[in-house]
């Protein structure tokens, strides 16, 4: 985000005023569109978002709809972009974000930024550009990272172009070192029980952030090659009816 666009978002009143050719239009600050207006700013409605969030007369909607075209209304919220210092795209992000996590996020914001959620939609309250750096730098503690990384798997991070999923929340060096302290008392416990006579499991490692199988994962592989080994045996050597051999899954968690 620019000087420009802080700039912006900071000394925007609750009406500005926007030039569109020979029209001039009194919009109101991002703040106070309704959810179904914000919808319309990034679907590029003007139908429905000038009566939402401007102060026109329908006269007047009436007779700019008339003569604009595609070209025109890009740059309409474009200059509506630069003077409010909120994009089409940071709305799109914080209101996704709500609709999928708003509760998790009603939490962090009062627990990390002692703000209320709802100031989205207050005058003088939490812009949304504001708003999405605010989630974007949560910290992998809070309510909304745990919950979606609770959500992924190992495909995704396959699929992430940068090898990270957006939303994941990287350890910090406090989550690594706990991860190492937890690892190796399980280490000292298994040693203690061997030395007296005990046969325990060797411990398995603390799955990394997007590193390796997931412990779930080889504990379902582990199971299914077994049941494929008992069907063996006991059909002298037959696979299973339909079996496919599968990549084998080698990779311990990391």
């Amino acid at each position: 985000m620019s000087v420009a666009r802080f700039w912006a978002d900071a000394s925007c009143p609750p009406v500005v005023t926007i030039d569109c050719g020979d029209t001039t239009i009194p919009v109101l600050n991002p703040s106070l569109w309704s959810p179904e207006g914000v919808a319309a700013f990034i679907g590029r409605d003007l139908e429905v978002w000038l009566p939402a969030c401007t102060e026109l007369e329908d006269q007047a909607i009436l007779e700019l709809l008339s003569s604009l075209t595609v070209e025109d209304v890009e740059c309409l919220c474009a200059a509506v972009e630069d003077a409010t210092g909120q994009t089409a795209e940071d709305m799109e992000g914080v209101l996704n974000a709500v609709e999928t996590w708003g509760t998790e996020l009603a939490a962090d914001f009062q627990r990390f930024y002692g703000r209320d959620l709802r100031d989205l939609w207050r005058d003088g309250g939490i812009s949304y550009a504001t708003a999405r750096a605010m989630i974007k730098h949560l910290p992998p503690e809070s309510a909304f990272v745990t919950a979606r990384r609770d959500l992924l798997e190992r495909e995704d991070f396959e699929r992430a172009s940068s090898g990270v999923p957006e939303g994941w929340g990287v350890w910090s060096h406090t989550d690594e070192l706990l991860a190492g302290v937890a690892e190796r008392l399980d280490g000292v416990i298994c040693a203690i029980g061997s030395v007296h006579g005990a046969n325990p499991q060797q411990p398995e490692r603390i799955r990394r952030p997007g590193v390796g199988y997931s412990t779930r994962e080889l504990r379902e592989h582990r199971a299914a090659v077994d049941a494929l080994i008992a069907y063996a045996v006991a059909n002298d050597g037959a696979a299973p009816p339909g079996w496919v051999p599968a990549e084998t899954v080698t990779q311990q968690p990391n």
